[in-house]
């Protein structure tokens, strides 16, 4: 909801407030990687994206929801590929 309302930064101090009470790490710094990319922040939104993808990785590794993590991973590189890195 913060993001839609375009409170970013409020919405990046939440979603690792959510990392920290246990939410999916890659919703959550997909989210957060969304954030900084909507701040102009690439860089921080690139390293948001990778940590993303490889906390998707880790949930096809333990066998979590992997259509949905492939899903995320998807996501990210199609950002990544706008953000050019």
């Amino acid at each position: 909801r913060l993001q839609s309302e375009g409170r970013y930064n409020e919405a990046i101090a939440a979603y690792r407030e959510s990392l920290r009470n246990g939410m999916g790490a890659g919703d959550a710094y997909l989210g957060i990687a969304q954030s900084y990319q909507r701040l102009g922040e690439s860089g921080s939104a690139r390293d948001a994206y990778g940590e993303a993808i490889r906390a998707y990785e880790g949930q096809i590794s333990a066998g979590r929801s992997a259509g949905v993590a492939r899903q995320g991973i998807a996501a990210c590189r199609a950002a990544l590929d706008v953000l050019g890195g």
